[in-house]
């Protein structure tokens, strides 16, 4: 097949033409976008109990809108309830996203007194041992096979079940405390904690002496119940939490769930109650 030399010369300078042309800057008309959402919001307490609260977003319309509640719960709904069992102040946050960009508002919340249907709840009162028992439950971990295990799914030990008295001491130790008075939750790790980011050495660990729990009915996976702990606080190993799904509790034994922290997979511990 013949080709025409002056034809070759015109498409080898288009091409190189293209490629000239492809890097200079391609300038558009000005596009103003739309100024970032100014976010607000009210709320309301239950008429028949105050420590549930009604939100609801005034601001702004957003795509996207996401609570902190100050409790370790999260939501993404425009108007939502949240449950504040323990007296205090709590600093609620509202997001709001669209085009322009995102918006916040923050407000104090004030819980006037703890939720004293607590006192009659069967799983607070197997967890601390009631409303008047100041001294609260103490949790530590099970010795059987399988009191850890790991997994990319829920209830999966694909990764990691532990044999039977297979944890080391520094982790076998360790005790958690669930207090009803105040909301007390103490972590008693006997001087060392295991550190799964520094290939599970032990290391001191400074615990929180005002380290509050909380427990969300309903609010856990398939609707169980969960345990909230502050940010920085955990039960079982430092890369969980703070957030536990109560798969079952009894008087002696108390089973959790929780997301592998930042996600991916999850734990299952299994605790037994110190006499």
């Amino acid at each position: 097949m013949k080709f025409n030399i002056n034809f070759l010369y015109f498409s080898s300078f288009i091409a190189i033409l293209c490629i000239l042309t492809s890097c200079e800057p391609h300038e558009v008309d000005d596009i103003e976008l739309p100024a970032p959402p100014t976010a607000d919001f009210a709320y309301e307490y239950w008429a028949d109990n105050a420590n549930y609260v009604i939100f609801t977003s005034t601001g702004d319309e957003g795509f996207q809108y996401f609570w902190d509640y100050g409790t370790g719960l999260t939501s993404t709904l425009k108007t939502d309830t949240a449950y504040f069992p323990v007296a205090g102040v709590y600093e609620v946050s509202l997001t709001v996203s669209n085009r322009g960009g995102a918006g916040t508002a923050t407000q104090s919340v004030t819980i006037a007194q703890s939720d004293n249907a607590l006192c009659n709840d069967n799983t607070t009162i197997l967890l601390t041992g009631g409303c008047n028992d100041v001294d609260g439950n103490r949790w530590t971990f099970s010795t059987v096979a399988g009191a850890v295990i790991v997994g990319p799914t829920r209830g999966s030990s694909e990764w990691y079940s532990s044999p039977e008295n297979g944890l080391d001491a520094d982790q076998a130790d360790d005790t958690y405390d669930f207090i009803f008075d105040d909301n007390q939750f103490d972590y008693n790790n006997n001087g060392l904690t295991i550190y799964p980011e520094c290939g599970y050495e032990a290391k001191p660990f400074p615990t929180d002496p005002d380290a509050r729990w909380t427990l969300s009915p309903g609010t856990g996976f398939q609707g169980v119940d969960q345990i909230i702990l502050p940010d920085g606080a955990f039960m079982g190993t430092k890369d969980s939490g703070p957030i536990y799904d109560i798969l079952s509790i009894s008087e002696t034994e108390l089973v959790v769930e929780s997301e592998l922290l930042g996600g991916g997979g999850y734990f299952n511990f299994r605790f037994v109650k110190v006499e």
